[in-house]
């Protein structure tokens, strides 16, 4: 090691660790960014509950006795799909096996796409 790096090295090791300042306009972004992120997720969870529900009811006449056994199982079912148990693809796998209505993702011209057949 010869003299320059010996002066770095010291330079280095009796230097102040640099100390990081947020930019503002980041902060902001960053908690604007985390407000739509968590809107976004509230909007999608209501929909993916309320909108069965409302067929169930609507539809088929289902109504305060079976409506919130339903809810439950369904938040149920959420819940096992969100804690890692099966993938989607495995799902809904299981759920065309089970029922016979099968759906399919998949990426056309880099559109992802959603169909639903018999």
């Amino acid at each position: 090691m010869n003299r320059a790096e010996r002066r770095r090295v010291a330079k280095i090791a009796h230097s102040p660790a640099p100390v990081y300042h947020p930019n503002p306009i980041q902060q902001e972004y960053d908690r604007v960014l985390d407000n739509v992120k968590w809107q976004s997720t509230e909007q999608a969870l209501v929909l993916t509950f309320a909108v069965p529900l409302m067929v169930l009811y609507r539809d088929y006449g289902w109504r305060a006795g079976r409506l919130p056994k339903y809810a439950e199982r369904l938040t149920d079912e959420y819940q096992r799909f969100f804690d890692g148990k099966t993938d989607l693809k495995q799902y809904a796998k299981q759920v065309s096996d089970l029922t016979g209505i099968h759906f399919e993702l998949g990426d056309f011209d880099g559109q992802e796409y959603f169909r639903i057949e018999r």
